[in-house]
């Protein structure tokens, strides 16, 4: 085996490494942002549902309620 050869099997072999770390750490992001995602919709319903109970209260003048709440 020549000198060239075995140098293009071993830049083969690191291309191969780098590839599988590549979609490893795509993968890892992937879901990473899925996650944060999923907690961003969760917590927007949570202020939705907060906003609307104190909406709510405003309208029907519940003002000791919504003091209680917002703290």
């Amino acid at each position: 085996m020549t000198a060239a050869q075995r140098e293009v099997e071993q830049a083969s072999e690191r291309f191969e490494k780098r590839a599988q770390t590549a979609a490893v750490q795509c993968d890892t992001r992937r879901a990473e942002a899925e996650q944060l995602y999923t907690d961003a919709v969760k917590a927007a319903d949570v202020g939705l549902a907060a906003s609307g109970e104190y909406e709510l209260a405003r309208m029907v003048g519940i003002n000791q309620y919504v003091a209680r709440r917002v703290r």
